[in-house]
């Protein structure tokens, strides 16, 4: 083709096929494995993928005590559902709760992540005094001793109230 000249009439390559939808990803085995792969869907926005996970750890876990950590983290992703569907009284609750749970664990950036998701579930439901003071204070103990990441995502979370 590039031989001929602009004016002669050159035929186009047709396009290349649709890619078929990708098959889904196969649930993982364990419930630890699950609370990785639910969490790496939601941050990905893969939001019934993870829902499917959550619901598979789920039936996994009937009758597991399960460790305070792995209790916060279901307790969050509940919450962050219950968020993106507009229910931020039903997130606050969960978010409370995930709260707790990385308390029990000692975890206390984590809990303070969640702490900021709560705050700014309080504000989005109207109590904005609340609200922002857990996301100050979230901002404050992150700062200190948070990831990049959290860091980055509290600091937004208040920004944006």
């Amino acid at each position: 083709m590039a031989e001929l000249p602009l004016t002669e009439y050159a035929p186009r390559p047709r396009p290349a096929a649709a890619s078929p939808e990708p098959l889904p990803e196969p649930l993982a085995d364990t419930w630890q494995d699950l609370l990785d792969q639910a969490e790496q869907w939601r941050r990905t926005w893969r939001k019934e993928q993870a829902r499917a996970a959550w619901r598979r750890f789920d039936e996994l876990t009937v009758g597991v005590e399960l460790p305070s950590w792995a209790r916060g983290r279901r307790a969050e992703a509940e919450g962050w559902f219950h968020d993106m569907d507009g229910d931020h009284a039903a997130a606050v609750e969960h978010y409370r709760a995930a709260a707790d749970h990385y308390a029990a664990a000692q975890l206390d950036a984590d809990r303070h992540r969640v702490l900021s998701l709560l705050g700014q579930s309080l504000a989005e439901d109207g109590n904005r005094t609340e609200g922002l003071a857990l996301l100050q204070q979230a901002v404050a103990y992150l700062d200190e001793h948070g990831t990049p990441t959290q860091r980055v995502g509290a600091r937004i979370r208040l920004a944006a109230h």
